[in-house]
This record gives structure tokens, C-alpha cells and sequence, in this order.
């Protein structure tokens, strides 16, 4: 009994040789679509910078105040030399050379000293222009004849002041029609006359040209 269970257990451990017939191999083309590209992956959101602070605003800028400029002083202009009033009295108080009987009646104006008013102008290139200072002329200047006959007249001369401001170079520009009274004129007015000399811009005193007219006025003495 025992060694027929053993040779029935061999036989199912033989192996069993079966052939089998190769199957067909059918080749079936397909057209089988690409697989479609895959979807690209959503970026994953980063994590948000933090915003800047804001930065606060600027300090609003003040006006810086404006000082006024200081006013501008014009220097007040110098007034040309008045002439003097005609003299009036006796002869003796006007200077008459020669006292003669009657003068001296309210009114008489035995003769003023002769009078006379600047007109400079600036030249050779000043800035500012040459100024009357000193000198004048009077009755006492006339010549004995003019004295005795009188004289009313006038006299303008053109001048060149030095830098030094000394008066040069007189020229007779309007004259009396006395020709002895145009020379003492332009004689008188360069001995005594002195004046502030022109400046150019850089302040220098230059020389310039200067006008003067000189009246005369003498009565004769009463006879």
C-alpha cells in the first residue's frame, strides 16, 4: 500500500512533456495618438515679499526770508554857485573905486561883484563829471575904465580841469563884446578857480571839460 502511494507520487513528480503548438503571431498596426504633453505645474506661489515701508513725507521746505534790500540813496546834487545879489548903499559899502557925492540912494546898486554859475559837464571818458569847488570873481576885478563907464555883460568860457582840479586851457565860447573883459575872465578863471576832478569807473580822476558863464553888472557913479 505504502509503495503505491510512492509510485503514483513519482509519477506526478515527472515532468509531462506536452508541445504546444507556437501561436500565431498576428501584427495589428495601430495608430495610436502621442500621449499629449503633460500640463506644466502650477508655480506654486512664493511667499510675498513684505512691501517697504513708506517712507515718510518730507519735511515741508520753509521760505528762508528775504531781507529788502537796503534803498538806494541818490547823492542829492550840489548846487551850482548862486550869484550874489546886486549890492546896495553907499559906494563905499559897495567898493566903488572912486566915491563920488550922491550915491548911496536906496536902490542905486552901485555894482555887484560880478557873479557867476557853473555848467561841467564830465569828459574824457568819467564817470563822474568835474565839479565847481573855489574861486570867484568881483567888481573890485574890473579895470579902472569899466569902473568909471560901467558894464552890464556877459562872458562864457569853456575850461579843462585837470586831474588835479585846476582850471586850463580857457576858451572864449560867448563872448561880451568887450574883448578886454572876455581876457580877464579867462584869466581870472584860471588863476583862482579850483574844482573836484572828473573820475573815470574805476574811480581814478581823469581830465575833463567844464563850462562857465560870468556876469557883469556895474553901474557908473551917479555925477
Amino acid at each position: 500500500m505504502i509503495l503505491l502511494h510512492l509510485g503514483l507520487f513519482a509519477l506526478l513528480l515527472r515532468p509531462i512533456l506536452v508541445q504546444v503548438a507556437p501561436p500565431e503571431v498576428a501584427t495589428i498596426l495601430l495608430d495610436i495618438p502621442a500621449p499629449p504633453p503633460p500640463a506644466p505645474e502650477a508655480e506654486k506661489p512664493g511667499t510675498p515679499e513684505p512691501e517697504a515701508a513708506a517712507a515718510p513725507p518730507a519735511p515741508r521746505a520753509r521760505p528762508k526770508p528775504v531781507a529788502a534790500p537796503p534803498p538806494i540813496v541818490k547823492p542829492e546834487p550840489r548846487p551850482s554857485p548862486v550869484a550874489p545879489a546886486p549890492s546896495t548903499g553907499t559906494e563905499t559899502q559897495s567898493g566903488a573905486a572912486a566915491p563920488s557925492p550922491g550915491t548911496g540912494a536906496r536902490g542905486t546898486g552901485f555894482g555887484a561883484g560880478a557873479a557867476g554859475s557853473g555848467t561841467g559837464q564830465g569828459g574824457g571818458g568819467g564817470t563822474t563829471r568835474a565839479r565847481w569847488k573855489s574861486g570867484a570873481m568881483s567888481r573890485k576885478d574890473l579895470p579902472p575904465e569899466l569902473r568909471r563907464t560901467g558894464v552890464t555883460a556877459s562872458v562864457t568860457a569853456r575850461i579843462t580841469v585837470t586831474p588835479q582840479g585846476r582850471a586850463t586851457n580857457c576858451r572864449i565860447t560867448g563872448s561880451s563884446g568887450i574883448p578886454a573883459l572876455d581876457q580877464l575872465t579867462c584869466r581870472l578863471i584860471e588863476q583862482r578857480f579850483r574844482y573836484t576832478p572828473a573820475t573815470d569807473s574805476a574811480g581814478n580822476p581823469v581830465a575833463a571839460e567844464a563850462g562857465w558863464r560870468q556876469d557883469w553888472w556895474l553901474q557908473p557913479p551917479l555925477q
